[in-house]
């Protein structure tokens, strides 16, 4: 992935079945949230955006990225891309590779940091996943 200069945030998300945790850095390599996470509903989906959205108001700004996860992040990533965001999937390879160059520990907080460096840096490696039914 080629840096993408029209973004000025950057969300990283790490999905699991129950819970997701993400960080979100800004165009200048700030982190502006290092650690959150929110439940795997509707209510939790909402919480996320208004916490992100408290941060920056135009959507258009911000990248979101997730790693492919199988079925925990399908319905996140097919939420987001309903309400209009811009969210691309990462290969779990690019994330890997990227947690062991910098010799970072595996934690999914971790590597939610990881992949919204990743976006920041051009570096993720994008996945192309196809539409599916929105479950959320």
């Amino acid at each position: 992935m080629k840096k993408q200069d029209s973004y000025d945030y950057y969300v990283g998300i790490d999905c699991a079945q129950n819970k997701h945790d993400f960080a979100m850095k800004n165009n200048q390599d700030k982190f502006l949230i290092k650690r959150g996470h929110f439940s795997n509903t509707l209510q939790g989906y909402e919480k996320f955006l208004n916490t992100v959205l408290s941060k920056c108001l135009n959507k258009d700004k911000i990248l979101f990225g997730m790693e492919v996860t199988g079925i925990y992040g399908t319905n996140l990533y097919e939420r987001l891309k309903s309400d209009g965001y811009h969210v691309v999937m990462i290969s779990p390879d690019s994330v890997k590779n990227y947690r062991d160059y910098k010799r970072l520990n595996k934690t999914d907080k971790i590597d939610s940091g990881c992949i919204a460096e990743l976006l920041l840096n051009g570096d993720a490696q994008i996945v192309h996943v196809a539409k599916t039914d929105i479950l959320i």
